[in-house]
């Protein structure tokens, strides 16, 4: 994939992905206002997110449509989960241990996991056999 697609794909993964965080928080809100607890109101909300993210992309960011099979499913789930709890970890560190502005740490942290993201779900979690 020549660096101009690359950079196109990217593009196309963060517009999913601004799409994916205002489904999750949206979902997240409306269990809020029907009294759900904190917990499984923002789990629901990302694991909606991520289902979008998957379907999403699955259309969108490669040439060609990728069909859905459960196991691709899990191993987003799977990753996602993985990568927002590292995410959260070092947001946390940064502003706590590291005394830097809690905007800035998310900034970072959400900037560097955007590119392991891109790269999970491009190279690993959508990839299908030529």
């Amino acid at each position: 994939m020549s660096f101009k697609k690359k950079i196109m794909a990217y593009c196309k993964f963060g517009l999913i992905g601004v799409i994916s965080n205002l489904i999750s928080f949206s979902i997240f809100t409306i269990l809020i206002l029907f009294n759900f607890n904190l917990k499984v109101s923002a789990a629901t909300g990302m694991v909606g997110g991520v289902i979008n993210t998957y379907t999403l992309s699955r259309f969108f960011l490669k040439e060609k449509i990728i069909t859905h099979s459960y196991s691709r499913l899990i191993l987003f789930l799977l990753y996602y989960t993985l990568s927002i709890l590292i995410t959260s970890k070092s947001i946390e560190y940064l502003t706590v241990i590291n005394k830097i502005n809690h905007n800035v740490s998310w900034v970072l942290c959400v900037f560097i996991a955007s590119i392991f993201n891109f790269f999970f779900v491009n190279e690993v979690g959508l990839h299908s056999k030529k």
